[in-house]
C-alpha cells in the first residue's frame, strides 16, 4: 500500500504538494507556519544582504532566530576566507531566506560554484563539505532557484530566480503575483 505524505503550503489557498517534492526539495513535513521576520543585527552572516526580512522556518529547518544565529555563526569564518564571490548568497538563502509566498532555493550550480571554490580551503583546514548543503539536494537551474552570476568586467553580480512552473500547483494569476513579489526583492527577474 502507498501512503502519500503530503504537506499544506498556504497562501492565498492551500495547495498539496506529493511526497516525491518534499523529498526532492528537501522540505521538511513538519506542518510549522512560516513567517516573516525581520534580519537581527546579530546574525553577522546575512545582516545587510539586500532584503531586511526572512522566511522562519528557513530552509534548513531552524524554527527560532537562536537557533539560525547560532548555526549560521559557524559559518562566518568560511565567508571570511572570501574563497567564492557567491559564498554570503548561497549561504543565506538557506540561513535567512528572502521572505515569499514560496520558498526559493538556491540553484544547484551556484552550490556547485561555491563548493568548487571553497571545498579545498575547507578541507585545508580539516572540515569536508558538510551534507547539509549537498549541491545535489538544491533544483536544477530550470527549476525555481536563485542563481547568481558575476559581471567580470564590473564585479557586480546579477541576481536572478529561474522558473519553471508546475501547472498543478499554480494558476496564471499566481504565476504573476510571484514574478511580480520577487522583483523587489531579488533586484532581477530571468525566465529562461
Amino acid at each position: 500500500m502507498f501512503i502519500l505524505l503530503a504537506v499544506f503550503v498556504c497562501g492565498a489557498s492551500c495547495t498539496l504538494i506529493p511526497n516525491q517534492y518534499i523529498t526532492e526539495w528537501g522540505i521538511s513535513s513538519r506542518l510549522t507556519q512560516p513567517s516573516c521576520v525581520d534580519i537581527p543585527e546579530n546574525l553577522t552572516l546575512c545582516h545587510g544582504i539586500g532584503y531586511t526580512q526572512m522566511r522562519l522556518p528557513n530552509l534548513l529547518d531552524h524554527d527560532t532566530m537562536a537557533e539560525v544565529s547560532q548555526q549560521s555563526s559557524s559559518w562566518v569564518p568560511l565567508f571570511n576566507l572570501k574563497c567564492h564571490s557567491d559564498t554570503q548568497l548561497f549561504l543565506c538563502s538557506l540561513f535567512s531566506p528572502v521572505c515569499l509566498d514560496r520558498p526559493i532555493y538556491p540553484c544547484r550550480s551556484l552550490c556547485e560554484a561555491v563548493k568548487n571554490g571553497c571545498e579545498s580551503r575547507m578541507r585545508a583546514y580539516g572540515f569536508p563539505w558538510p551534507d547539509m548543503v549537498r549541491c545535489d539536494k538544491f533544483p536544477v537551474d530550470n527549476d525555481m532557484c536563485i542563481s547568481v552570476q558575476a559581471n567580470t568586467n564590473t564585479g557586480e553580480h546579477i541576481i536572478g530566480c529561474f522558473y519553471r512552473f508546475y501547472s498543478d500547483l499554480l494558476s496564471h494569476d499566481e504565476d504573476i503575483k510571484l514574478s511580480i513579489n520577487i522583483l523587489p526583492c531579488l533586484g532581477y527577474y530571468k525566465s529562461p
